[in-house]
């Protein structure tokens, strides 16, 4: 009786057990294609990446020697999507929200369309990070968290940089 017993505590624990292990081999797939594309669109800007973060299938990282961020974007149909941003050209840094309002009942409901990075560029161009993007992403994950740590590291970066600037003309 003690070792059918036995038998069944190691096979319902066999069974809980084995599907973590078989998502952690064979889950990690992925990750590790969406990292591997950023370290080759790293490698191919000559970059040094002092801070990087990854989250869904996004990656950001500064270069803070070279004053370059670089963020890539992993489609579905595993098309990549890389955008390099001169931080030495950029003036000013905000997050925006676009938020879509649908009336459903007599109710106003408002939801999140996309998120991101603003970046107000010389000669007043602009450029976006989206972090998050109803028509991309499923579900959200922290992606405010995540834009309001980069705004605060770029800016400050910006600042330290600006710093080093009037130090070094005075």
């Amino acid at each position: 009786m003690k070792t059918e017993m036995i038998a069944v505590y190691v096979i319902v624990a066999a069974l809980v057990i084995v599907p973590y292990i078989a998502i952690i081999v064979f889950g990690s797939g992925k990750g590790k294609k969406i990292n591997k594309d950023f370290k080759n669109e790293v490698k191919s800007h000559a970059l040094n990446i002092s801070k990087k973060e990854s989250w869904n299938r996004h990656v950001i990282g500064v270069d803070k020697e070279k004053q370059q961020l670089i963020f890539t974007q992993h489609g579905e149909d595993s098309t990549v999507n890389t955008q390099i941003i001169d931080l030495n050209k950029v003036l000013a840094i905000d997050i925006f929200q676009k938020r879509n309002v649908v009336k459903e009942n007599n109710k106003r409901n408002e939801f999140l369309d996309s998120l991101g990075l603003d970046f107000l560029m010389e000669h007043k161009e602009r450029q976006t990070l989206r972090f998050y993007d109803t028509r991309v992403d499923v579900a959200q994950n922290y992606e405010m968290e995540h834009a309001e740590k980069w705004r605060e590291l770029l800016l400050d970066l910006k600042r330290s940089k600006d710093a080093l600037k009037n130090t070094a003309a005075a």
